[in-house]
């Protein structure tokens, strides 16, 4: 979940509030970690210990009521790689990685912001769409290489716009290959996968990542972690039971 300290809408505590309320045990507050150069979403590098201070004071203050993990969202950049070291370095309960941007030949474009943002990366793979998905996928596997972290976020985030610009064909033989490529290294690294269920409120109006990723997942013992990535209060725990029906009614447990 996010908080003030990055986009979210509310503090640190009311947040921890409102996950008490709706009956959570234990939450992760993953706030959208500093980046060297400015955004609408990151913390702020000069009030990272800030951040870190009040997760501290929450965990004290609600230690009867609720296990806190205090964490990132880490935005892997490979040019970046030494900043997002040095931000690891401070020690962090639980730490998820996440692709946002991707290079083009005229900077860097977020693949999971607003529609717009993501056609300069679609106009300059426009002869070639499996290309963006490649990038995608290959600067995914380079972060899990790094060990630096616990768990992927919102795998499959690259087919956000996919319904209106038609760039991926989640059946082909090459998306599959890169998908079960991950999760190899995913359960070679001993990662956790989390479903994140923000994407029932984006264009693909279903979790990330598909239910077949979730089922190769399971398939290769790759621990699951449900996120809700709530930006809000009102919002933690989303479709949580929307998952567990759907998912569970289309894969039975075998006997």
């Amino acid at each position: 979940m996010h908080t003030t300290y990055s986009d979210g809408a509310s503090s640190v505590e009311e947040m921890c509030l409102a996950a008490i309320d709706c009956g959570m045990q234990s939450i992760a507050i993953t706030d959208h970690m500093p980046l060297p150069f400015t955004t609408r979403y990151a913390l702020a590098r000069s009030k990272l210990s800030r951040y870190r201070g009040e997760i501290e004071a929450a965990k004290a203050t609600f230690r009867d009521r609720l296990t806190i993990a205090m964490g990132l969202e880490i935005e892997y950049i490979s040019i970046y790689s030494s900043w997002i070291a040095e931000i690891v370095a401070f020690g962090w309960d639980h730490l998820i990685v996440s692709i946002h941007h991707l290079p083009s030949q005229n900077g860097l474009h977020l693949v999971n912001g607003h529609e717009d943002e993501i056609v300069p990366l679609i106009d300059e793979f426009n002869t070639d769409p499996a290309g963006l998905y490649e990038r995608y996928y290959t600067t995914l596997q380079e972060a899990i290489r790094t060990n630096l972290f616990n768990a992927v976020g919102h795998l499959d985030v690259i087919k956000k716009f996919n319904s209106k610009f038609d760039y991926i064909d989640e059946s082909s033989a090459r998306y599959r290959a890169l998908i079960i490529e991950t999760l190899d290294l995913l359960a070679q690294h001993r990662m956790a996968l989390e479903i994140n269920t923000g994407g029932f409120n984006h264009p693909p109006l279903q979790q990330y990542p598909s239910n077949w990723i979730i089922v190769e997942a399971m398939r290769r013992s790759i621990p699951i972690i449900m996120g809700s990535d709530s930006h809000s209060p009102q919002t933690i725990g989303q479709h949580f039971k929307t998952i567990a029906d759907n998912f569970c009614a289309e894969n039975p447990p075998q006997k």
